[in-house]
């Protein structure tokens, strides 16, 4: 896992124009603007193919943090970019292939103190 979490930990900061990323269990002092809340799951092993030793899915869950009040689509723009980052069919690594599975997709807004936060996640798969 820890490999599949670099490989999507170094994609997200090769876009410069994202807000500041907070990583799962890092201790800082929380931002006083737009953020992301980045959390790689491991789900467990999938199917075993002939040929294909093993197969490992991952959900990459971004939240996207913005200030109460703003509104859903600043979320949104901000989470248009991670979209583009990945893609369906992105591959993250070619050997052991490690790719974006599935189209991600947005989940239920919601708030948080003075947050809203607007999940967005991605389907990752590991085949080696």
């Amino acid at each position: 896992m820890k490999e599949v979490a670099q490989l999507v930990f170094d994609k997200l900061l090769t876009d410069n124009t994202l807000p500041p990323i907070y990583w799962e269990n890092v201790d800082k002092a929380l931002p006083t603007d737009s953020h992301l809340i980045v959390t790689l799951i491991d789900t467990g092993a999938g199917q075993e193919f002939l040929g294909v030793s093993k197969q490992d899915n991952y959900i990459l869950q971004v939240n996207i943090a913005v200030k109460r009040g703003v509104g859903q689509l600043k979320a949104m723009d901000i989470g248009a970019k991670v979209l583009q980052l990945f893609a369906k069919n992105t591959i993250l690594q070619a050997s052991p292939l490690v790719s974006v599975d599935l189209t991600p997709a947005y989940g239920t807004g919601y708030y948080d103190e003075k947050w809203y936060l607007l999940p967005l996640k991605v389907s990752i798969n590991s085949i080696s």
